[in-house]
């Protein structure tokens, strides 16, 4: 499942302090016990100042819907028990921490210390049964609207990318409607996401998902044809958003992205035609 996401908990560069214990590291959906630490450095300072200490903290992995959550969870996931690191976050998401933990406006550093206690393994993704994998999707699913209902749209993504990691391999035979419903639904809230966060391309990978087993589905229509304006797309953008339109003539914002269609393709095409002229001139 593509994604574009801008909070990303895969920025950050891990250190081993100590090696864990055992062959197997938890895995998704596993109920951990962690201790967290946090520290920062301000600019043009050599010392750390602590912000974070959690110890005994729960993660049930694969539901946070925080940014810290995400990291630690991320971390978790190839960590054995016992085990201590260092992560040390990339700039990239540094203004996210300084905002959650009203933090100083000039902090340069951010690290986190996590040592895994003990964990309980959630049972492998090969022995779930249909029922148990359509209702994990369904929770994650769920997850997605909270954040989504919250603009955050980059955290969204991420549980509705699980939530269809969960029905992909569910095999024809066993897809039932409700099945097919869901996974469809996933995929075009994955690609409203998606178009927030301006991942073009792959709302029309997502939409086109959809559109495969439901030819009429307004939301994946619209958002295809939308994707499509913005990678300058003019006539496949008009085509499925005159298809959307036929579907449904009272949606003001088909008409209203037309126009734009209309205007944007214009612009374009006087550009490039001053841009060739000046080529061969």
């Amino acid at each position: 499942v593509k994604m574009a996401v801008s909070c990303k908990p895969q920025n950050c560069r891990k250190v081993v302090l100590k090696c864990g214990e055992g062959s197997y590291c938890p895995n998704d959906r596993s109920t951990v016990c962690a201790n967290i630490t946090g520290s920062y450095q301000m600019k043009g300072h050599n010392e750390a100042i602590d912000f974070l200490n959690e110890t005994n903290k729960m993660y049930s992995l694969g539901e946070s819907t925080d940014l810290i959550g995400q990291i630690v969870e991320r971390n978790l996931l190839g960590m054995k028990e016992k085990e201590i690191c260092r992560i040390h976050l990339d700039t990239e998401n540094l203004p996210h921490f300084v905002e959650l933990y009203k933090l100083p406006l000039d902090v340069e550093s951010v690290e986190l210390v996590i040592e895994l206690k003990s964990f309980e393994r959630a049972k492998d993704f090969w022995h779930l049964t249909v029922s148990e994998r359509q209702s994990i999707a369904a929770g994650y699913r769920e997850l997605g609207n909270g954040l989504f209902s919250h603009q955050l749209y980059s955290q969204a993504a991420l549980h509705y990318a699980s939530a269809i990691k969960y029905l992909i391999p569910i095999s024809q035979s066993d897809l039932n409607v409700d099945i097919l419903k869901l996974k469809n639904i996933c995929y075009i809230n994955l690609s409203a996401c998606q178009l927030h966060t301006r991942d073009y391309q792959n709302v029309v990978v997502n939409c086109d998902r959809v559109l495969a087993t439901e030819d009429n589905n307004i939301k994946a229509l619209f958002r295809k044809g939308k994707a499509l304006l913005e990678l300058n797309d003019f006539e496949a953008a008009k085509l499925h958003l005159l298809r959307t339109r036929s579907l449904d003539p009272t949606l003001k914002a088909v008409s209203d992205l037309l126009k734009e269609v209309e205007i944007r393709n214009k612009k374009y095409n006087v550009k490039l035609s001053k841009a060739l002229k000046s080529g061969f001139s």
